[in-house]
């Protein structure tokens, strides 16, 4: 087991008349290199979790444990958390701030007193990783680059400090679809080549459908829904009450079938639709 939480409450201006209980009671465990799909409508409390399982913020009451050890309020093991866990915020390209690509990337080891040859090294290996030629874009500055490429440059920033698990917020919100398709990309290679631990948060249940292989759906605050996601999205009365659809792939075979066509209900990808309906059209021919 690398996270378990217990009974994970958060209330958000605790003690004023403006407190709002984001977080009630909320129970999961994530096995080392899984990836996960953290979904649920606006409110639902997702961002507020991922800040506590980053350390961002300290909980109400309950308890993270990371790798067995229970964090609970001691300073080192919030420190461990954070090292253990790197977070990719819903606009990462807004976390650059250093003058060129170089001091950016850079900025995480350094401040963790690595060696200049060292960091030397990570910067290399991270740009790499994230699809960026570090000799072209190391002396740029991060502010002159398209969209796609300052988040990028945000994303190996967070890579070379060598964290176990990625958490992504919305890491896709405002790219267009190759912006989408690429950025993604590097997230499952982390996830298929390196075992990385991945939390995903999307509204977009195409993205959550292709690469998470369980999901966990928050609704007001609390744990409604667990499971892989055909269990999951089983569920689809009980989704669309709290906001959620199904991925748009799984309401066209609902429309197949609905016409008449011999097609499994449960697909949630346009690699599984194509499979299944050449499956489907070859044995109108034979």
């Amino acid at each position: 087991m690398f996270l378990k939480v217990e009974q994970l409450n958060y209330k958000h201006m605790k003690g004023t008349p403006f407190e709002v209980h984001a977080l009630r009671d909320v129970n999961f465990q994530v096995e080392k290199g899984e990836f996960i799909g953290l979904i649920g409508s606006s409110g639902a409390g997702k961002t507020t979790l991922v800040q506590l399982l980053t350390g961002l913020i300290v909980p109400s009451s309950g308890k993270i444990f990371i790798e067995g050890t229970s964090v609970e309020k001691d300073a080192a093991a919030w420190s461990s958390l954070r090292k253990k866990m790197g977070i990719v915020f819903q606009h990462p390209e807004q976390q650059l701030f250093a003058e060129t690509v170089f001091q950016d990337v850079a900025f995480g080891p350094r401040n963790l007193g690595e060696s200049e040859d060292n960091i030397n090294q990570k910067v290399q290996d991270s740009l790499a990783q994230v699809g960026l030629d570090y000799h072209q874009i190391k002396d740029l500055s991060p502010f002159n680059l398209s969209g796609g490429e300052m988040r990028r440059v945000a994303l190996a920033g967070i890579i070379a400090m060598q964290p176990e698990a990625l958490i992504l917020d919305e890491p896709t919100a405002g790219l267009d679809p190759r912006g989408c398709e690429d950025f993604l990309g590097y997230i499952e290679d982390f996830h298929r080549k390196k075992g990385m631990t991945i939390i995903m948060v999307s509204h977009r249940m195409e993205e959550i459908a292709r690469y998470a292989q369980r999901l966990l759906v928050l609704h007001r605050g609390e744990l409604v829904l667990e499971g892989d996601k055909r269990t999951v999205f089983s569920h689809r009365q009980r989704l669309k009450e709290i906001g959620l659809e199904l991925p748009q792939i799984s309401l066209l075979m609902e429309k197949l079938r609905a016409r008449g066509k011999e097609v499994r209900p449960d697909i949630f990808t346009i690699d599984e639709a194509c499979k299944e309906i050449t499956n489907y059209l070859r044995k109108g021919y034979n």
